[in-house]
C-alpha cells in the first residue's frame, strides 16, 4: 500500500515537469535556457541612454589585392594590366650605347641592332640624302638619285621598318631605327664625318674600306661614296699598265662589293686575281692544298663565298687564256710577223756584223726558244698567269741571245700587242659586257656562310 502512494507520486512530479518543458521557448535538453533567456548581455548592460538612438557607421573594408576573391564578386583580383610594348620599344630597352659615338651635345639618337647612336641631325640631314628623308614627317618610301659615274638614276628605298620610334625618347632626344646598314658600317660612315683624316693620311684597310663604302653607299653619303669608291678603284684598277705580279687578298669581297655598291669598273681586276688562284680563291689554305675535315669545320666559318656565275665564267675564261697562250708560245714568231730590218740588201755601213749575229740567232731561235720558254718556268706561269708570263716574255734578254735592236723592238711590240689583246677578250670572256641582271642567280658555297643583312 506504501509502495504504491509512493509510485503515485512520482508520476504526478514526473507529468509536471514535463508540462513545463514542453512550454514555448524551452529547451527540454537544457534546463537553464530560460533563465538564460531573461539576462541581458554584457553590451545592454553598459549601453547608456545616451547612446540608445545614435547609429555608428563601421568603415569598408579594403578590397584585396594579392589574388584572394574580392567581396563583391568573389573573383580573384588582379593587378591593373602593364603597358603594352612593341617591338621596337623592347629593342631600345635592350640596347646598349656605343662608346665612341655618344655625343653629349647629340640631337638625335639612331638605333641599329641593339648599339644606339648619339649624334648631330642637322650634320646627317646635310650630307645623307637617306636621312633627310628618314627624319621627314612622313619619310618617303622611296627617291631617285644619280649615279655619279654615268649619270645614270638608282632607287633610295627606306625599308617600313626603318623610322621614328613612336614614345622613345634618350637624354631627351628621338629616337630612329635604321637597318639598312651594320654598327661597323656605321661606325666606319660616322669616323669620316667626325675625323676624314684618318682616312686621307693613309689608305684604309680593306675591310674598313668595304664597311665604309656600304655604310655610304646604303645611306646615300655622296661625298663618302665618291672618296671610297676612288680608293677602291686605286686598289683594284681596270688598267692593264698597273697589273703586277703582286698577289690582291679580298677578291671574292670585292665581287660582292662591286655589285652592291655599283662599282663594275673593279670587277676586272678581282677575276683575274681570281684567275691566277687555282682553286679560284676557294680553298682557306695558303698552299692550295684540301684541309681536313677539323681544319674544314674550323675554317668554314671564315671562308668566302663565290657566286655560280662567277664561278661558271671563271672556269670559261681560265680556258680561254690557256688556249690563247698555248697558241703564243707554241713556237716563236715567224719572220714574216717580226722581220728583221737588216735582212734588206740595202745594209747601212757598219751593220754587217750586227746582221750576221741576228742572222744566227734566227736560225737558233727554235732551239733558245723550247729552251727558254718551253722548258724554263715561263711555260708553268703562263698557265695561270699568261699575261704576267707575257710579260716576262717581253723583258727576256734577246739582245744577249743576238738579235739586233729591230728584232727586239719588234718582238716586244708583238707580244705587248698579244697581250692587250688578252685583257681585252677578259671582258667578253667574263660576260663584263653583259648588262643581264644577277640578283637571281645563286652562289656556290665554299664552306663559310655568305656574307649578311644588314643586320646584326
Amino acid at each position: 500500500m506504501q509502495n504504491t502512494n509512493t509510485n503515485s507520486k512520482k508520476r504526478r512530479h514526473e507529468n509536471q515537469r514535463l508540462e513545463t518543458f514542453a512550454s514555448p521557448g524551452v529547451d527540454p535538453s537544457n534546463e537553464t535556457s530560460k533563465n538564460a533567456e531573461s539576462l541581458p548581455t554584457s553590451s545592454q548592460q553598459t549601453k547608456s541612454p545616451s547612446q540608445s538612438n545614435v547609429t555608428t557607421s563601421r568603415p569598408a573594408k579594403r578590397v584585396r589585392t594579392d589574388g584572394g576573391p574580392t567581396p563583391s564578386t568573389g573573383t580573384p583580383a588582379t593587378d591593373p594590366p602593364a603597358p603594352i610594348q612593341s617591338k621596337r620599344n623592347r629593342a631600345v630597352a635592350r640596347s646598349s650605347r656605343s662608346e665612341g659615338f655618344w655625343e653629349l651635345d647629340g640631337s638625335v639618337v639612331i638605333l641599329i641592332h641593339r648599339t644606339l647612336f648619339k649624334w648631330y641631325r642637322s650634320r646627317l640631314t646635310k650630307q645623307s640624302r637617306y636621312f633627310t628623308e628618314l627624319f621627314s614627317h612622313p619619310p618617303k618610301v622611296s627617291e631617285r638619285r644619280t649615279n655619279s659615274d654615268d649619270g645614270e638614276e638608282s632607287e633610295i628605298s627606306i625599308p617600313k621598318s626603318d623610322g621614328l620610334i613612336e614614345g622613345e625618347m634618350v637624354d631627351g632626344c628621338p629616337v630612329y631605327k635604321v637597318t639598312v646598314v651594320t654598327v661597323e658600317e656605321f661606325g666606319a660612315v660616322l669616323t669620316a664625318l667626325d675625323n676624314g683624316l684618318v682616312y686621307a693620311r693613309a689608305s684604309p684597310p680593306f675591310d674598313v674600306l668595304a664597311s665604309l663604302l656600304r655604310g655610304a653607299y646604303a645611306l646615300s653619303f655622296s661625298a663618302i661614296t665618291d672618296f671610297a669608291s676612288a680608293e677602291l678603284r686605286e686598289m683594284w684598277p681596270n688598267d692593264l699598265a698597273y697589273l703586277t705580279s703582286e698577289t690582291l687578298e679580298h677578291a671574292i669581297e670585292t665581287l660582292a662589293l662591286a655589285r652592291e655598291c655599283d662599282l663594275p669598273e673593279v670587277r676586272k681586276r678581282a677575276y683575274y686575281e681570281l684567275l691566277k688562284n687555282p682553286t679560284f680563291g676557294l680553298l682557306p689554305n695558303e698552299d692550295d692544298t684540301f684541309a681536313s675535315d677539323d681544319e674544314e669545320d674550323s675554317a668554314s666559318k671564315l671562308a668566302p663565298t663565290l657566286r655560280q656565275t662567277d664561278l661558271l665564267r671563271l672556269i670559261h675564261a681560265r680556258g680561254q687564256l690557256q688556249q690563247a697562250w698555248l697558241r703564243i708560245c707554241r713556237a716563236p714568231p715567224a719572220p714574216s710577223i717580226v722581220p728583221c730590218p737588216l735582212s734588206n740588201r740595202s745594209t747601212p755601213e757598219g751593220q754587217g756584223s750586227a746582221r750576221a749575229r741576228c742572222r744566227e740567232a734566227h736560225k737558233e731561235s727554235t732551239t733558245q726558244w723550247y729552251t727558254g720558254v718551253i722548258q724554263g718556268p715561263i711555260f708553268d706561269l703562263g698557265m695561270s698567269d699568261p699575261l704576267r708570263a707575257m710579260q716576262d716574255l717581253i723583258e727576256m734578254d734577246w739582245d744577249g741571245m743576238g738579235y739586233c735592236v729591230g728584232c727586239v723592238g719588234a718582238r716586244r711590240d708583238f707580244w705587248q700587242e698579244e697581250r692587250e689583246k688578252l685583257w681585252e677578250g677578259l671582258d667578253r670572256w667574263l660576260g663584263i659586257e653583259l648588262d643581264a641582271d644577277e640578283d637571281d642567280e645563286g652562289s656556290v658555297d665554299t664552306g663559310g656562310a655568305s656574307q649578311a643583312p644588314r643586320t646584326n
